[in-house]
């Protein structure tokens, strides 16, 4: 590995003397370190480094104790139902939250929901299916990507996507984006992070209440992207986004179930503390973790053996590597090692950079690949932890095609931003839930699909519990911009004449006829097609629209 300190690390390397079609000897992906401050303690750093004469090339392989977790899920009666799954993570509690603290904050400060235009609706509190059926679109657009929000009601044939305008108007889906609120609004902004505490609180417990991983743990870094600027968060000046929200998570290796995430907006603690806390509910159950690049000295390695946790991952050169290790000039597929106690650093040089990998776990023994060199016809073979890193780590980064469905939408407001990601992350872990129980092949797409779908029928299944039905009555929607293809159909019967319904200030609410507006009379009417959703006089006009290409 390259001892430059840049901010991006490759850890791949092709074989280009090793059989055709191998695979890179090392398994991982361009990784990025957006990191705030984290200040160390210098003394630990000298001690970690003067700890060079206690290394020893004696291997003493570690006793690894046997794992004392109950992995699976918890709660869950009925595996092969989606929504009941959905329910564990997403509940109606969280929802009716959000329905609450959206309300309050229209009575907090209504100027900002007063009617600007007569276009413009006036604000009516929002209820918990209406909420749900908001969800659900956002859901559905982080699969039907649009560059313009408003594209998603477009009537335009060659776009449209009917649903949305069938779910909610417009206009009330910006109403209640503007207004969506979780708590806090009346917090000073320099402390605008505790807004999410309730929130971000309620998922972590979900998470590790609903499913206990597996031995095998990951710990990684990720980031929110965020364009304007924050009192926390990291920065990359090469990056457009240059200001982004740094996250730490803890996932199950196999399945990459999120486990324990922490937002990470605290300035002042120590590297070692904040992994200690993120792993504190793993702690003494011999859980091993693998890492890519993080820790920073070996201390908080053997801070984590003291409790119960080993440890195995990729390390900088840089960092806390012994100086007997560092001046060896390995030749290509060989492999040096030192040992403290169980602490094993081993150098191998797959090509052109030596790879230094750090654990508690495995023995310095090397394994064969079954493959050969080409220069000198002798197998090549791997360390036994490089070997146990690539196969966890593939599998997590088969868990990155996911993120393809992304519901993160660009707000002004940071928070909804992160409660997006908390709610992606709970889909995800519901994903992962529904396929351990049931054993299911459905793939995130369609699971994806049956929850928006769930959502938005939510005000049919709360009719059918016994809450009070909707008006039947509601007022239609807008007249589409273009002209529905349908419009032209051979059987007249499958259009109907039905009056023009309101939203109730107006006793008989009228629309400019289609017709006679192609034809620029000015001339308005109170009935209209309800196939076509296009306001029409009966008689002419109706038949016009109906017969005739240019009408």
């Amino acid at each position: 590995m390259s001892g430059s300190s840049d901010n991006f690390y490759l850890l791949t390397s092709s074989d280009e003397e090793g059989s055709s079609g191998s695979e890179s000897d090392i398994t991982s992906k361009r990784f990025t370190k957006y990191r705030l401050p984290i200040y160390s303690d210098s003394e630990e750093d000298n001690n970690d480094r003067q700890a060079g004469a206690e290394w020893t090339e004696i291997d003493a392989p570690p006793e690894v104790h046997s794992f004392r977790g109950e992995p699976g899920p918890r709660g869950l009666e009925d595996a092969g139902n989606v929504k009941q799954t959905v329910q564990l993570f997403v509940g109606d509690d969280l929802v009716q939250s959000f329905v609450d603290e959206t309300n309050r904050y229209f009575q907090h400060d209504k100027n900002l929901f007063t009617p600007t235009t007569s276009k413009t609706a006036t604000w009516t509190d929002v209820t918990v299916a209406e909420m749900k059926k908001f969800l659900a679109l956002i859901v559905i657009m982080g699969q039907v990507e649009k560059d313009d929000r408003n594209d998603y009601w477009s009537a335009d044939p060659l776009i449209a996507t009917p649903i949305f305008s069938q779910t909610m108007t417009r206009n009330r889906f910006r109403q209640i984006w503007q207004g969506w609120n979780f708590d806090g609004d009346d917090i000073p902004e320099e402390n605008k992070s505790i807004s999410i505490a309730s929130v971000l609180a309620y998922f972590i417990r979900k998470f590790q209440g609903v499913y206990k991983p597996g031995r095998d743990l990951r710990l990684s870094e990720t980031v929110i992207p965020w364009r304007g600027k924050l009192p926390f968060g990291s920065h990359n000046s090469g990056k457009s986004e240059k200001h982004r929200i740094l996250v730490r998570t803890v996932s199950e290796a196999l399945t990459g179930y999120i486990s324990n995430l922490k937002v990470y907006y605290e300035q002042d603690q120590k590297l070692n503390e904040s992994v200690l806390n993120i792993l504190q509910p793993y702690l003494n159950l011999w859980h091993h973790v693998y890492v890519d690049n993080y820790y920073d000295n070996i201390r908080t390695i053997e801070k984590l053996l003291e409790r119960g946790t080993r440890v195995c991952g990729i390390i900088n050169r840089n960092t806390c590597i012994p100086d007997c290790l560092k001046h060896f000039n390995l030749q290509k597929y060989e492999a040096r090692f030192r040992r403290k106690g169980d602490v094993l650093i081993q150098a191998w040089k797959p090509k052109h950079k030596t790879v230094y990998v750090i654990s508690t776990i495995h023995s310095a023994d090397l394994i064969g690949t079954g493959k050969s060199s080409k220069r000198t016809n002798e197998e090549i073979k791997k360390p036994t932890c490089v070997v146990e890193f690539n196969k966890l780590l593939k599998s997590v980064n088969r868990a990155d095609q996911y993120s393809c469905y992304s519901i993160l939408r660009r707000s002004k407001r940071w928070q909804k931003k992160v409660v997006l990601y908390l709610i992606n992350c709970a889909l995800f872990n519901a994903f992962v839930v529904h396929k351990q129980s049931c054993k299911s092949d459905l793939h995130f797409k369609k699971f994806l699909l049956c929850v928006a779908r769930d959502w938005i029928t939510a005000e049919e299944v709360a009719v059918a519990s016994g809450d009070p039905q909707p008006s039947s009555s509601m007022p239609n929607k807008r007249a589409p911009k273009y002209d529905p293809p349908s419009r032209l159909s051979l059987d007249m019967r499958e259009h109907t004449i039905t009056k023009i319904v309101g939203s109730g200030k107006i006793e008989n609410p009228r629309r400019p006829c289609r017709v006679c507006t192609a034809a620029k009379k000015r001339s308005s009417t109170v009935f209209m097609c309800s196939t076509c959703g296009v306001a029409l006089h009966v008689g002419k006009c109706f038949e016009k629209y109906h017969t005739l290409e240019k009408y």
